[in-house]
């Protein structure tokens, strides 16, 4: 696994600089002024693209380099974001790279073992009934909540750091997308299901650019996993995505933003994870694409 120095994007805070590489692009009229470009939006709008087109030149460029030099097949996988190769460990393959300045670390891919709560309550709080979600509190913990005078349709936690309070003034996150990395996503849990960006308004989905599972083959001495390797729909093998997904975005009084839009990537096989599965995940964050792109393309939707 060989890191070559990233793309360059301190610039991406200086609004003039935006806008010229804009310009060039031909993205905004070469006439426009610096005070239309951040008064109207320009800037704010633009200032990703302009962070997404200086990684994808740069790890371009890198790409054709080694694809130059090293022998076809060498390279198993590339992360745009962080300008990563997981290369094929052959004979002579880093004999060719030693000359080479740009590269930052050689490293394996190691795996992290994630130790996941286990508290049981995340599991079995709640039971689903007639399409519902019914609590299992505990009596002690019920009288608790009662003494705190907690609306029944909004969640003690919600109401503990005044998420509610904010609601009324009425910011619920609408507008945001929330991304979530993590074991994954039951995207049909219906705490999470109505506000998942891939679900159409026929009521069918399209996971396309709202799901990518980071974990394209089996990560070494991880347990068997109830999801596939890349997963074409969001599913979660260990339920700790799904619970924390819940916690940030729920409906029905769960979620501290119930107005966001999500969007997910599974980083971890039964919870086992590795540099390549984690970066995968935040390269689908910072340019979401389609789940047919290919592993050596990177970033091209």
């Amino acid at each position: 696994m060989v890191t070559f120095e990233p793309a360059k994007i301190d610039n991406a805070h200086d609004p003039e600089k935006v806008m010229e590489s804009m310009k060039r692009n031909r993205r905004i009229s070469k006439d426009m002024t610096l005070e239309t470009f951040v008064n109207e939006g320009y800037y704010a709008h633009l200032r990703g693209e302009y962070v997404y087109r200086r990684v994808k030149s740069k790890h371009s460029q890198t790409k054709n380099h080694l694809a130059k030099l090293l022998p076809s097949g060498t390279i198993i996988q590339a992360i745009p974001i962080s300008n990563l190769f997981l290369l094929r460990n052959t004979p002579g393959t880093f004999d060719l790279l030693k000359d080479r300045e740009d590269i930052v670390e050689i490293n394996t891919n190691q795996k992290f073992v994630v130790d996941l709560d286990k508290d049981e309550t995340h599991h079995h709080n709640h039971h689903h009934q007639q399409g519902k979600l019914v609590s299992r509190v505990n009596p002690s913990k019920l009288k608790r909540m009662m003494a705190m005078d907690i609306d029944p349709d909004i969640q003690w936690n919600i109401k503990k750091i005044g998420a509610d309070a904010v609601w009324k003034g009425g910011k619920r996150g609408e507008g945001i997308t929330y991304a979530i990395a993590d074991t994954g996503a039951s995207f049909t849990h219906p705490v999470i299901q109505k506000n998942y960006r891939g679900l159409k308004e026929d009521g069918g989905f399209d996971h396309n650019y709202s799901w990518w599972d980071g974990v394209r083959e089996k990560v070494a001495n991880a347990k068997l996993s109830s999801c596939p390797v890349a997963s074409r729909q969001p599913c979660d093998d260990q339920g700790h995505g799904t619970h924390c997904l819940s916690t940030a975005a729920g409906l029905g009084g769960y979620g501290v933003a119930p107005g966001v839009k999500w969007i997910g990537c599974r980083n971890m096989d039964s919870g086992l994870g590795s540099t390549v599965t984690y970066l995968s995940c935040l390269n689908f964050f910072l340019a979401p694409h389609d789940l047919e792109v290919s592993e050596k393309s990177g970033m091209e939707a």
